[in-house]
């Protein structure tokens, strides 16, 4: 296709060898002040694709960004990362390379032997790795052994017993308080062999106290009236 719009002339080419291509006009845009211009590229003809105007801030405040052109072909398309309360540009990558992460580099990778397990923590605000180390998946009394558990500064550890083998099982987080306010506990771990579970008995406030256990056939305390 000329420049005139009309149809040229057909041409020969060596065999194996691709056709000339002819790229699509493109029209020129013009954008508001408040705006920006965003263009593309077909990578496998080479040609300009047509721009569009996007805003360059939106109503959050928040900068917008042009998607990046990646040629599929090499590349992989990585979404943006969020930098404060706002998405960063997207980004491309070349093809089987981990899209970046806002925890920065991976860790060096640990190998652990046959009779341990691999233990891994995470930063609670960010999500991000913070540290791997290998455990022995028993102790030296045979009880089984977990990874640690890491809590939020929210949240509290509780950590469960299994009185028929008499080993810790694997611990846990809860958090603190209720929505309304009121102080959660852990679940009381009754050995069901010689004593029933209770209920915790609300206090003045209105607010549930933690479980109890008490001898098998023993009334449950009451709460206060």
């Amino acid at each position: 296709m000329e420049t005139t719009g009309c149809m040229g002339p057909s041409t020969c080419v060596p065999k194996g060898t691709h056709c000339p291509v002819s790229c699509p006009h493109v029209m020129p845009m013009t954008c508001s002040p408040t705006q920006m211009l965003c263009t593309s590229f077909d990578h496998y003809t080479g040609c300009a694709m047509q721009g569009w105007c996007m805003e360059m801030t939106g109503p959050d405040g928040c900068a917008h960004h042009c998607s990046p052109s990646c040629d599929y072909s090499t590349q992989d398309w990585c979404p943006g990362l969020m930098e404060g309360n706002c998405m960063g540009p997207d980004t491309c990558v070349p093809k089987g390379t981990p899209c970046p992460t806002k925890c920065g580099p991976p860790m060096l990778p640990i190998t652990c032997g046959s009779t341990e397990q691999l233990c891994e923590s995470y930063d609670h605000e960010t999500g991000c790795p913070t540290a791997s180390h290998c455990m022995p998946m028993t102790s030296p009394d045979g009880c089984a052994q977990y990874c640690p558990t890491s809590c939020a500064p929210t949240q509290q550890l509780c950590t469960p017993f299994d009185h028929m083998t008499g080993c810790p099982m694997h611990s846990y987080c809860t958090d603190m308080t209720y929505h309304d306010g009121c102080p959660a506990y852990c679940d009381t771990g009754c050995d069901y062999s010689t004593q029933d579970w209770c209920a915790g008995v609300t206090d003045s406030n209105g607010c549930w106290g933690p479980s109890t256990c008490v001898p098998k056939g023993s009334p449950c305390p009451a709460s206060p009236k």
